[in-house]
């Protein structure tokens, strides 16, 4: 399952048409966690966030997501080891 909401006050960048097509474009429902998807616009701020049940949900959209040259803020993000 897909929800998707706007943040109050961010500004929607003109590349958001091509997000909302890669988000209707996937009808599958799935099951299991929801992630979250935070979409940033060109100022680096969150505009939109995306909910994605079930991790092929989840990879199907951020997949998409990158092949519009969006990049995950968190891909090289290590573990710390306490």
């Amino acid at each position: 399952m897909l929800e998707t909401k706007y943040i109050e006050g961010a500004d929607v960048p003109q590349f958001d048409d091509r997000v909302t097509r890669a988000i209707e474009s996937y009808s599958v429902d799935g099951s299991g966690q929801t992630m979250e998807i935070g979409v940033e616009n060109l100022d680096g701020d969150i505009y939109r966030v995306i909910r994605a049940t079930g991790l092929g949900v989840f990879l199907n959209i951020t997949s998409k997501l990158s092949s519009l040259g969006l990049v995950d803020r968190l891909a090289n993000y290590q573990r710390l080891s306490l």
